[in-house]
């Protein structure tokens, strides 16, 4: 089973990062419901399975570095710098791994750092029952 699959399917992986998509209206939105999928065999050669449904509670441009990551807001108009330990290290668990250093060596492999793409922050999707 690929790295994460299990994480998402708990609820204990509740962000992603991801390049930008080619074309922006592809870009997700706050609020909007997303499906989390899973390769069931090779990425891109076999069928997804569903892990689970979220509603998108953050969107935002976020840009790695060795030591710390610059979140923008939804419009790009105030940046924070994220650089104190802690948080480097809790911003890696919420995204799956062990660490910060385990989540640089994924970026590092798989992207190149410095990377800039987005962030997507989710919650579980409960629908409301109607009575």
């Amino acid at each position: 089973m690929p790295r994460f699959q299990e994480k998402v399917r708990k609820y204990q992986k509740t962000q992603a990062i991801r390049p930008f998509p080619r074309k922006m209206d592809l870009m997700p939105k706050v609020g909007e419901l997303y499906q989390l999928k899973g390769w069931m065999g090779k990425p891109y050669r076999s069928k997804q399975e569903l892990l689970g449904l979220c509603k998108l509670i953050q969107v935002s441009t976020i840009t790695i570095e060795e030591t710390r990551f610059l979140l923008n807001n939804e419009t790009g108009s105030e940046s924070v710098e994220i650089s104190d330990r802690l948080q480097l290290e809790n911003f890696a668990r919420d995204d799956g791994f062990e660490d910060w250093k385990d989540f640089k060596v994924f970026l590092r492999g798989n992207y190149g750092l410095p990377f800039t793409g987005y962030l997507m922050k989710w919650k579980k999707y409960q629908p409301k029952l109607e009575r």
